[in-house]
C-alpha cells in the first residue's frame, strides 16, 4: 500500500513560485506583443519578459533537480499516489510534470536565443548579456515563434494539471491538493 510522502514547505513554495512565474510570463508576453501602453516601450517590456524568463528557468531547473535528486523520475509520483486511485495515474502524473518542466526550460531557451539572434540585446535584471552569436533574423524569428507555440502547449498541460488536482480534491477526495497547499500542506 502506498503511503503518500509529505511535501516540504520549500518544495511547495518552489512549486507555487514557478506557477506564479509561468502565469506572469504568459501575461507580460501577451502584453508586450499586444499592448505597448501597459508595459511601456518594447525594449523595457522585452527586458522584463527576459528577466522573468530567467527566473522561471532557474526555478524550473531547481524544481527538476530537486525532484530527480530526492526521488528519481520513475518513482517520483507513483509512490506518492493515494491508494486505490488507479495504476495509470502515477505514470501519467510523472509524464505531465516532466513534460511541463521540459517545456518551461525549452521555452526560456528559445526566447533568450531568439532575442539574441534577431539582434535584440538581452537584458537580465538590467545587465546586458554578452552576445554569443551574430544576427540571424530568420532563425531568431523562427525560435521566437516556437517559443510561443510551446507556451500554448504548456498552457494546455497546466490546464490538465489543474483539472487533475481538482479531480483529486472533488471526486477522489484525497489529500493531494492539500499536500501541495502553502497554508495547510505537508
Amino acid at each position: 500500500m502506498n503511503t503518500p510522502r509529505p511535501r516540504s514547505v520549500a518544495y511547495r513554495g518552489l512549486h507555487w513560485a514557478l506557477a506564479a512565474l509561468v502565469v506572469a510570463q504568459w501575461g507580460d508576453g501577451w502584453l508586450f506583443v499586444h499592448d505597448e501602453d501597459v508595459l511601456g516601450p518594447k525594449p523595457i517590456a522585452i527586458a522584463i519578459h527576459a528577466s522573468l524568463g530567467a527566473l522561471t528557468l532557474a526555478c524550473a531547473l531547481m524544481l527538476g533537480v530537486w525532484w530527480v535528486a530526492r526521488r528519481g523520475w520513475r518513482t517520483t509520483l507513483a509512490r506518492d499516489m493515494e491508494p486505490d486511485t488507479g495504476r495509470w495515474r502515477g505514470p501519467a502524473a510523472v509524464a505531465v510534470h516532466a513534460t511541463m518542466l521540459g517545456l518551461i526550460v525549452a521555452e526560456a531557451a528559445l526566447g533568450l536565443f531568439g532575442l539574441e539572434l534577431v539582434g535584440t540585446p538581452v537584458r537580465l535584471f538590467g545587465a546586458v548579456v554578452p552576445s554569443l552569436a551574430g544576427t540571424h533574423i530568420d532563425l531568431g524569428l523562427a525560435l521566437l515563434a516556437w517559443e510561443r507555440h510551446l507556451g500554448v502547449l504548456l498552457a494546455l498541460l497546466v490546464l490538465l494539471h489543474v483539472a487533475a488536482a481538482l479531480d483529486h480534491h472533488l471526486r477522489l477526495r484525497d489529500d493531494v491538493l492539500r499536500r501541495m497547499s502553502l497554508l495547510r500542506g505537508g
